[in-house]
């Protein structure tokens, strides 16, 4: 699988797994947060919204963020555009399992209130990646708590 489908499907498959509890909302709003990488197509903001919009969520619902390049931006961005929409400050972040705390550091860093949903990886990530992943995860924590105060 090349680099562009592999990404492409980290970020369908984190909203595929929590999809469930975004389909049964009738009055959340979704923010698919995430760029466009050099190695992608299209930026993980947009694959998010597609599926969204596939699986009956109304376009108006969506506010896509598609300029972020790391969870830092995701939620500096997220949260412009929520003061910008006068959207509330309450989050549920749709992240991998390793991610979640983080994720929250940085949606808390922002000011909003953030609650994770987590996703586990697709199995076959899981064999191969996994542990890249979790190594990926403490290092960006170590720098989240030491170089970003």
């Amino acid at each position: 699988m090349s680099n562009v489908q592999n990404n492409t499907c980290k970020a369908r498959t984190r909203i595929i797994r929590n999809g469930n509890v975004f389909i049964i909302s009738k009055v959340a709003c979704f923010i698919p947060s995430g760029g466009k990488g050099s190695d992608e197509i299209c930026p993980e903001a947009f694959v998010m919204q597609q599926y969204l919009l596939e699986n009956g969520i109304d376009a108006e619902r969506i506010y896509a963020e598609d300029r972020s390049e790391n969870t830092a931006q995701n939620f500096a961005f997220t949260k412009e555009l929520m003061e910008a929409e006068g959207l509330p400050e309450t989050v549920l972040a749709a992240t991998d399992n390793f991610h979640e705390m983080r994720a929250c550091l940085y949606a808390k860093r922002n000011g909003l209130r953030a609650y994770a949903l987590p996703s586990r990886p697709a199995d076959a990530a899981v064999c191969v990646t996994f542990p890249e992943f979790w190594v990926r995860e403490i290092l960006g924590l170590l720098h989240f708590t030491l170089l970003e105060r």
